[in-house]
């Protein structure tokens, strides 16, 4: 095939990738590129001789000291940029003196203060690293879900290089010398399609019966390494709803259902998918993979359209198995963060507590240990911890099945995208405050602010804020371990809370009723409207102080978490004072 040929082919045929790779809908296109590119690596002779074709990969290697010019420098600190959450990681683990609150800084804020350290970023992370085909190094690959949730519990071995991970959403990185425009090297039309976008050509070699079954096809995929390891990293399964997997718990208890649930002969991938027979049993239908987005999901696998019947789900690393014959599941996919845990999965256990208490829980051991402290004090059961790359089989699975509190995303169906139970949320208010009661009375303040300190949706202008308030009678209390701790006392003893929304109003939940909380948010964040219904769903009055956001550009993402700053005058307004 001549070279105006494949420049106008594949022009049209990424087009078509493109369009497939978002809506997976098949047509009759997607039947002529399959015989195309078979029909084109059988008129082809040469590439049965092509040389193996890695892609090139960020590698860490703490025994090295790289000495580099300030331009390679900089070409390094720009690899470190295209690949996603690695800078921080990087600063987290090799230089934590300087950056012990990496995930936590804005990216302007942490780039920043790289530049203002930047010879000793040099020394201590851009001499480690090098970049290398992926497949002539021998080292330990990452999973991408240490960089998005570093383990305490993890140490980097001196003797030991570290591929700083894969993931299916990122396109695979390959040579720069491969590229569509060297005839000389790839000569077919798969092959410039791989390089174009691996991610894009992998989800349509692998959903075409045709080309996934092709002996040439394969043969010649055997070319590309690392595109073929990245695809044995997932499964194909299918999926299946459970049937109460779109009710809420107070649905549950007025339909008087059955509890608990049971499945038979599961296994637990990535710590929160069950799995069995090559099907994933969703139970919770905030957890659908047709929703847009699911946080606590993308790092296993990618949204799809909802006439699509299965998914490509991440293997678990499985560097420990453990087996049980009976064991309650207590895991949601965003445990690590405080509203998730406490309204949407310690909540559940309000249905198993009257199991046998032989019976072990199974938690996540990558919480917080503030929530790992508050589980133990709670649970009457044994609790086993499931770390990320553990492989669990369970003869005989209790759970219950219902939908989290709200979806990340607006639901494809007809759903409400928030829904509370207020009958469940009086039970385990008054359940958790009798099992937390303290030994000892303490004083706790009966006004009080809560200032918001991360990196995005922070007030500018906290310190005039807290001054401000502080002056009227509150107490600021800041948010560290020991408010963590005895948070629930906290809002228990309030009368009057004021706090930027955030995860720790999920705590509102605590707070007796007829007592007030006062948000602070931006008025883009408005939609949602989580904490009112929240305080409704708790007999708690509710209102907000809404400022004015200070970031008006294109990206979406960036307008929705985007700092702001609140006038005095409508804390004035908002307290009568």
């Amino acid at each position: 095939m001549k070279k105006t040929s494949y420049i106008f082919l594949t022009f049209v045929i990424r087009l078509r990738l493109s369009r497939f790779h978002k809506t997976r809908k098949g047509n009759q296109t997607d039947r002529w590129i399959e015989s195309l590119i078979i029909e084109d690596l059988a008129s082809l002779e040469a590439w049965k001789d092509m040389e193996q074709i890695s892609s090139r990969e960020l590698i860490l290697n703490t025994l090295n000291n790289a000495t580099r010019t300030h331009s390679e420098n900089v070409k390094m600190f720009f690899n470190i940029l295209q690949t996603r959450g690695r800078l921080r990681w990087l600063c987290f683990r090799l230089l934590p003196s300087v950056f012990p609150d990496s995930y936590d800084l804005t990216r302007f804020k942490l780039i920043a203060r790289i530049l203002k350290n930047w010879n000793l970023f040099v020394s201590k992370i851009l001499s480690k690293l090098v970049v290398a085909e992926s497949q002539v190094v021998d080292g330990e690959i990452l999973d991408v879900y240490e960089f998005t949730h570093p383990s305490l519990k993890f140490t980097l071995e001196k003797e030991t290089q570290y591929v700083l991970g894969k993931e299916i959403s990122q396109a695979i990185k390959f040579n720069k010398k491969s590229t569509i425009i060297n005839f000389r090297t790839v000569d077919n039309l798969l092959g410039r399609l791989i390089l174009w976008n691996s991610a894009k050509s992998m989800n349509f070699v692998r959903e075409s019966l045709i080309l996934s079954t092709n002996r040439e096809v394969l043969d010649y995929l055997d070319h590309f390494p690392s595109f073929i390891d990245e695809m044995e990293r997932y499964s194909k399964l299918s999926i299946e709803f459970h049937e109460h997997a779109n009710l809420s718990f107070d649905n549950r208890l007025e339909l008087n259902l059955k509890i608990p649930d049971v499945l038979s002969n599961i296994e637990i991938w990535n710590q929160r998918f069950l799995v069995s027979d090559n099907k994933w049993h969703i139970v919770d239908s905030t957890c659908s993979p047709n929703s847009k987005f699911i946080a606590g999901h993308w790092q296993f696998l990618e949204q799809i359209p909802s006439h699509v019947g299965h998914v490509y789900l991440k293997k678990p690393t499985a560097k420990r198995t453990k087996k049980f014959t009976k064991a309650i599941f207590l895991m949601g996919r965003a445990d690590e963060n405080w509203y998730h845990l406490l309204l949407d999965t310690i909540p559940r256990y309000l249905f198993l507590k009257t199991l046998n208490r032989d019976i072990p829980i199974l938690v996540r051991d990558d919480l917080p240990e503030t929530s790992i402290a508050l589980i133990e004090k709670l649970m009457d059961h044994k609790v086993i911890y499931v770390g990320p790359e553990d492989s669990i089989f369970v003869q005989t699975l209790y759970f219950i099945a219902a939908r989290s509190t709200v979806y990340d995303s607006i639901p494809h169906n007809d759903d409400q995208r928030v829904s509370f139970s207020p009958n469940t949320l009086k039970s385990q208010r008054e359940w958790m405050l009798k099992r937390l009661k303290e030994n000892k009375i303490e004083q706790y303040p009966n006004e009080l602010f809560l200032p918001r300190r991360a990196k995005y949706r922070n007030v500018i202008n906290i310190g005039r804020v807290c001054k401000y308030l502080s002056k009227h009678g509150f107490r600021i209390v800041e948010s560290d371990e020991s408010f963590f701790l005895k948070q629930h006392m906290y809002f228990s003893r309030a009368n009057l809370i004021v706090s930027p929304g955030g995860a720790i109003l999920s705590n509102i939940l605590f707070m007796p009723s007829g007592s007030k909380v006062i948000a602070v948010r931006s008025w883009r964040d408005s939609k949602l409207k989580l904490w009112e219904k929240l305080a409704e769903a708790c007999q708690v009055d509710y209102s907000e102080i809404v400022g004015i956001p200070t970031y008006y550009g294109f990206r979406w993402l960036s307008r929705q978490h985007s700092n702001y700053f609140v006038p005095l005058s409508r804390f004035k307004k908002a307290l009568n004072v």
